[in-house]
């Protein structure tokens, strides 16, 4: 509803479509009108999106990049639904403008998983605990790991028991020191009214 009530996507796709080197093809959601007032929880999670044409050395601007920015993201019931939605949103930027996708970045200054779906998100991560999924893929982390042990050498980095450490490895270790070790591998926030995510 707040984006269509000004116009903002068919203002970012008139924008893209010509000027293509556009970096104005912004929507955005958060309004300090309506979104600084107190005592509410109904504060959109979604900051902003952001859509910019890119291409390859040999044809400029045939591909569609969108970003977004959220303010708060909950893991089990926003998370989905959101890469959903928006990479839909995405396609159809493309339809219009006769584009390819390009990359999708989706950036949560909040990811949070709460307490009440902790149980359920098990059934899934315990599946990615099998290699057989991916026993080929390779690339994750700073040295090029399968997905489990990049998962872990960050578990184990958060806990300040890593081996070894990589130079980022090692950034994260000193910019960790002064904080208290959780050993939870997700933050889990106790009540889903806490910061109206």
């Amino acid at each position: 509803m707040r984006v269509s009530t000004s116009n903002q996507l068919e203002v970012a796709y008139r924008r893209l479509y010509s000027t293509p080197e556009t970096r104005q093809a912004v929507v955005t959601l958060w309004d300090p009108k309506m979104d600084t007032e107190e005592d509410h929880l109904d504060y959109p999670c979604t900051v902003a999106l952001n859509f910019r044409l890119s291409g390859t050395h040999y044809r400029q601007h045939d591909r569609l990049n969108m970003q977004v920015l959220m303010r708060s993201n909950d893991v089990w019931l926003g998370l989905p639904y959101d890469l959903f939605q928006f990479t839909q949103l995405q396609l159809t930027m493309c339809n219009v403008l006769g584009v390819q996708p390009g990359t999708y970045t989706h950036t949560a200054w909040s990811m949070h998983l709460y307490l009440t779906d902790l149980e359920k998100s098990y059934d899934v991560t315990d599946t990615l605990n099998t290699p057989k999924l991916m026993p080929h893929v390779r690339g994750f982390g700073g040295r090029g790991e399968h997905f489990i042990e990049a998962r872990d050498r960050a578990r184990h980095t958060a806990l300040r028991v890593i081996e070894d450490p990589t130079e980022s490895e090692k950034w994260y270790l000193d910019t960790l020191k002064d904080f208290p070790i959780n050993p939870s591998p997700v933050d889990v926030a106790p009540n889903p009214d806490r910061d109206g995510a």
